[in-house]
């Protein structure tokens, strides 16, 4: 899979901005649907059975795309759990 490492700006807590508690639960909102997501996108996973009467690659290539976003969908979780430590490493201000 095409894995990246997290490449992220944090937001800055501070009196002026959205409180940090309400970042972390956006950031951990945001987290678990794509936790959730990824559970889904693996249950539909291109599987043999359904690509029996299409041509000989099709199979293989399908799961080559499901792959690929799987591994998009991944790096997206990472970049979010990667918010969510530099946010909880902020103090308030």
């Amino acid at each position: 899979m095409n894995q990246r490492p997290p490449n992220v700006t944090a937001p800055a807590v501070n009196l002026n901005g959205t409180c940090r508690a309400d970042l972390l639960q956006q950031h951990v909102d945001v987290e678990h649907a794509l936790a959730k997501a990824l559970v889904a996108m693996h249950l539909a996973f291109p599987h043999g059975r359904d690509f029996q009467i299409s041509p000989p690659t099709a199979h293989t290539i399908a799961m080559s795309q499901a792959r690929d976003r799987l591994s998009a969908v991944e790096n997206v979780l990472r970049d979010f759990q990667a918010l969510i430590r530099l946010i909880h490493a902020q103090e308030s201000r």
